[in-house]
């Protein structure tokens, strides 16, 4: 394969990660703005799930390759991981996966996004 062709694969290799992030952040910033459901659970459980990992993982291979466009362990412009952070605690705690919604809400809690009780009955966005 020419030095051109590899370069246009990786290229398109990157938009189409970039795609999948919009994708699932699409869904899951439905969830946070409409005032109805669109989406199953499961799907708003998988969603975020894709989103963090990818966001997560986008370190370890940013570094490598400057993947993105950006910083390493960046995401897309208008992406937020606080968002789908959120998303997945509740879906969480509606699962019956406490540890994974600690985990999240301990996320957003270190972010300055969203106040949780000890109980995390109940909580409250700030920004």
């Amino acid at each position: 394969m020419a030095a051109s062709d590899r370069a246009a694969l990786q290229r398109f290799s990157d938009l189409y990660n970039t795609a999948e992030l919009y994708a699932a952040y699409d869904i899951v910033q439905s969830q946070s703005t409409r005032p109805f459901k669109t989406s199953d659970n499961s799907t708003l459980f998988n969603a975020a799930c894709f989103l963090l990992m990818r966001a997560m993982s986008k370190g370890a291979e940013g570094a490598a390759r400057g993947a993105m466009g950006g910083a390493s362990g960046s995401v897309p412009a208008g992406v937020s991981t606080g968002a789908a952070l959120l998303v997945l605690g509740r879906q969480a705690v509606k699962a019956g996966a406490f540890k994974l919604a600690r985990f999240a809400y301990s996320k957003l809690q270190v972010r300055g996004c969203v106040r949780v009780d000890m109980s995390m009955s109940s909580w409250h966005w700030i920004g």
